[in-house]
Parts: structure tokens; sequence; C-alpha cells
């Protein structure tokens, strides 16, 4: 046999030893990197079983697999919000935040392109502490929006009481129409007016505007009313009786040191609350919240880039998840299908100090990829080794 031949053989051989693991790696690239999203269970009451968070999970991760959720259940510190593209802070109604975790959340947000969701309340009884925490983080953010003082109700269009709002317009404009299409009702139970902060000033959504500031969702034109359930706090931009079509949830782009990053300001909440957001149904009123909620979230996940940070693994966690499908087919015609399962899964890992909770469906398979791609190597090396030994 020719010297040639052997050397060809084992060139080849070595090539395919070395090749064998890239597909993995090419397969890792091809699948993207993680997009951590963190929500606040911490500050919320109900913690990690907070109503309409495994919902969320379930959804969100079901329409796209590379994004993983990071349950906050502990005082934010820098190191644990580093690796989140998103904060979402679902109505903070058991803990102030400390000044050290509103410093850690500006380190976060001024650390690169970010996104940040940061949900609040009415003025009715705790409510205006959670607004005056929600402002905090607002203002620690430099953002160009704020929760009102007041409390907004719908006369119209409820879910049998006026302070069980239905959000029912909703800014249908490009880009919003990606989470907005074909949306017209959203329970805000009990919600905070949301406006705009521009050179120093509170400023009306309704009637004023703010540089990079979007409204996303409002009451009704005739059934929208302002009211102070708080005399000690009064609102800055509205008067209790005024009616109209208030502004319950807006948006900010362009925002953060790098021009790039999005806040997004709600009088009520995705998850927790007295009915948060996400509710499907309410009081016989059917709603489009799961709908409304996961297309947003998937939304800003496309608008932000990964930290190319991992969180530190946590203790052993048993997930229950209830998973509701949105279709939404072309155009204008949306469609709501409820599909009920249920997920029990436990993982267990080593818990680092400080322990950051990381929610996710882990599948483990043998890719055997490598393996096949090697043997097509070689069998491609035997034939031309035999062909140039009959040279």
């Amino acid at each position: 046999m020719r010297k040639e031949y052997w050397s060809a053989i084992l060139g080849l051989l070595l090539l395919a030893t070395i090749a064998a693991p890239l597909p993995a790696a090419f397969s890792a690239a091809a699948g993207g990197e993680k997009i951590y999203i963190g929500l606040d269970v911490y500050h919320v009451g109900g913690g990690a079983q907070a109503e309409g968070i495994n919902e969320i999970i379930g959804n969100v991760t079901a329409a796209n697999p590379n994004i993983e959720f990071v349950l906050l259940d502990e005082p934010f510190t820098t190191d644990l919000l580093a690796p989140l593209s998103i904060l979402i802070l679902g109505q903070p109604s058991e803990f102030d935040y400390s000044l050290d975790e509103i410093q850690a959340i500006a380190e976060w947000w001024n650390s690169g392109t970010r996104a940040i969701w940061v949900a609040s309340d009415s003025d009715y009884g705790d409510g205006p502490q959670t607004q005056k925490r929600s402002n905090m983080v607002l203002a620690a953010i430099g953002s160009k929006l704020r929760i009102d003082n007041c409390s907004v109700e719908d006369h119209q269009i409820n879910a049998g009481r006026p302070y069980r709002v239905v959000a029912s317009v909703f800014n249908t404009e490009d880009p919003f129409n990606a989470f907005t299409e074909g949306v017209s009702a959203v329970l805000f139970h009990g919600p905070g007016a949301v406006v705009g902060y521009y050179n120093g000033e509170p400023v009306a959504l309704e009637t004023g505007s703010v540089p990079d500031v979007y409204w996303i969702a409002k009451v009704s034109e005739e059934g929208g009313l302002i009211v102070e359930n708080d005399a000690t706090i009064l609102s800055e931009v509205h008067n209790a009786g005024d009616q109209g079509s208030f502004v319950l949830m807006a948006i900010e782009l362009n925002a953060g040191p790098e021009g790039k990053s999005i806040v997004v300001a709600s009088g009520e909440t995705p998850y927790n609350g007295y009915k948060p957001m996400f509710a499907s149904e309410y009081y016989g009123v059917e709603l489009q919240g799961p709908q409304f909620v996961t297309n947003l979230i998937l939304w800003l996940a496309e608008q932000v880039p990964p930290t190319g940070i991992t969180p530190g693994a946590g203790t052993t966690v048993t997930v229950t998840e209830t998973v509701t499908e949105t279709v939404t087919e072309t155009e204008t015609v949306t469609q709501t299908e409820t599909v009920t399962s249920t997920v029990t899964e436990t993982t267990t890992a080593p818990a680092p100090p400080p322990s950051t909770t990381t929610v996710t469906e882990t599948v483990t398979q043998t890719d055997f990829t490598p393996y096949i791609v090697a043997v097509i190597i070689v069998i491609i090396g035997l034939a031309v080794a035999y062909f140039i030994s009959k040279r």
C-alpha cells in the first residue's frame, strides 16, 4: 500500500476526530443565546405562586425556547440582575425597594441595551405606596414615564364594576401592532393612570406628547373616569371627575444611555395583583390577556440582545404549568384558543449563595450528529485514498 494512501487516511481520520464536536457548536449557535427574563416575586404578594406566573412562563417559552425566566425571590443586587435582558416588576405591594436595590436596578439598566416593565396600581388602599415604589424605579433609570396618583375607572366597559376596568382601546400603529393587533379586551383591575415626564414636569398623555413616548392601552372615551381614593396624595396631572379615554399603559422607546432600551409602564400588573392582566375571563367577560401579555413579552425579547451571562444554579424547583395557547391568524382576524395542560418538572442543582431560581423546561437528548458526520468524513476519505492508490 502506497505511503500517500496511508497519509490520506490518517489525515482524514484526524480531520474527522477534530470535526466531530463541531456540529454541536454550530447547533448551539443556530439556536441562539439565551434571553433571560427576570420576574420579581420578592416584592409582590404571593411570591413564586402568584397568579399568572406559571401561565406566562408556559406561553412565552413555548413560543420561544431561547427565553428562560428567572424568579427573583430575594433583594435585588447587581450580580442577581446581571444576566437579565428584561426585568418585569409586577406590582410591588409586599416590600419597599431599598436604596441598594434601586441602585442595582440603575446599574443593570445602564450596563447595556435592556427592557423593563414597571407595573403599578391605583391609589386605592395601599396603592399609593405601590405607586411611589414604581415611580422610584422609573426615576432611577431616567425614564420619561410615571404613574399618576389617582385611579382610573370605566363605567361603560368593565367586568361588572367600574374599577374592574377592561381596556378596550389599543395603539395598533407599527411597531406596536406586533402585540396589539386584534386585541380589544384586557383586564386592568383597579388601575392607575400612566403619564409622561418631561423637563421635570408630568405630562398628561391624553392631551400632551413626550418624545419617544407612546400610549399603548386606554379606557373607553365614553366611560373613562378619574377617581381620587386617597386625598392625602393628589394627582399631579388629572383631577377627580375628569372624563375621557385615559392611558393605562405606555411605552418609551430609544431609552437608556445607548438610546436603544425600552420602558413599559402600566397602571396594573401582568401577574399577581387582585386579578392580573393575564386573565382570560373575569366575571363572565372574555378577555385577551394571555395573547396580549405573551406577545408583548415576546416582542420585547426581540428588541434586546442576550447579556451572555448565565444565572447561578438554583435549588430544587418544582414547576406546574398551565399553558394557554394563543393562535393569531393573518391580518385582523385573531382567535384565542385555550388549551390546559399540566407539566410537573423537578430540577436539582447546587445552590450557590446568593441563590437565583431559574425556571425553565429542560429536555436532555443524545445528539448523534457529530458521530454521523465523522463516519461520513471517514467514508469520503477512504474513497479518496482508494482513488489515489489506483493512480
